[in-house]
């Protein structure tokens, strides 16, 4: 969204706002990396991977979620501007902050997005996507171009 045919930027992103939603992105997207115990308040706490993880910027706060389904994955990003409704802000601040959201969060090969306000201060973008999952189908098979298939002995199958 940072460009036409001509070159010139049509639409352009808080890139503050656009670094903290790809942290934030990242921190999820690989919440497994993480310690299940945290410290809070001079205290253990254990994570719950299941809940909404926030960053703020600026004064507008992300939060985001994965949704594990039997077939999919669901992500929601969710955009609060805590003291302010969403109609307040201006038309120039709402598109950057959007493009920001929708460059870091939202995959063009998947799912479209589903964008509706859920409260006065509060948005939710909602992507449908399939994870990838690697397969090795053939072990220690290192292939440049699908590869040679061996039989039992070592041969080489026709």
């Amino acid at each position: 969204m940072t460009g036409n045919p001509n070159n010139r930027t049509i639409l352009r992103p808080d890139h503050r706002l656009m670094e903290v939603c790809e942290g934030l992105r990242n921190m999820v997207e690989n919440v497994n990396r993480i310690p299940d115990i945290s410290l809070r308040n001079g205290g253990y706490k254990t994570l719950d991977k299941t809940s909404v993880f926030t960053a703020k910027c600026d004064g507008v706060t992300i939060g985001y979620k994965l949704e594990e389904h039997a077939t999919f994955m669901r992500r929601k990003v969710f955009i609060k501007v805590p003291g302010y409704k969403i109609e307040d802000i201006s038309d120039k601040e709402r598109e950057a902050i959007m493009v920001a959201v929708m460059e870091s969060f939202l995959d063009q090969q998947q799912g479209l997005p589903e964008i509706a306000q859920i409260a006065p201060d509060c948005m939710l973008i909602q992507q449908d996507f399939l994870p990838l999952y690697l397969i090795e189908r053939k072990p220690n098979l290192v292939t440049l171009a699908g590869g040679i298939d061996f039989d039992i002995n070592g041969k080489v199958k026709h």
